[in-house]
């Protein structure tokens, strides 16, 4: 899951527009840097979600979720929007 992190600290890897979510070009470029599949990629994310939902803070209780816990769209979704406001 390490470059998950690393993707999500590149200044300009996350796309800062509501509509452009994560799409599969995305996660075929993690992918391909990181030799996993994208089915990995996917996982590896949703995994560090839940596990941030374990015990969430009050930063992850901020995070607009249809459910219990976000989804790995839902939590770059919040991220985007935080980098585009300019919110640290």
């Amino acid at each position: 899951m390490e470059y998950i992190i690393k993707f999500c600290k590149i200044p300009g890897e996350i796309k800062c527009e509501r509509q452009m979510l994560m799409n599969r070009s995305d996660y075929r470029k993690i992918a391909k840097t990181h030799g996993v599949s994208i089915k990995e990629v996917k996982r590896d994310m949703q995994e560090a979600v839940n596990e941030t939902y374990k015990k969430p803070t009050f930063h992850a209780k901020c995070v607009y979720s249809e459910g219990e816990k976000p989804t790995v769209d839902e939590f770059i979704d919040h991220i985007a929007r935080r980098a585009k406001s300019g919110v640290k």
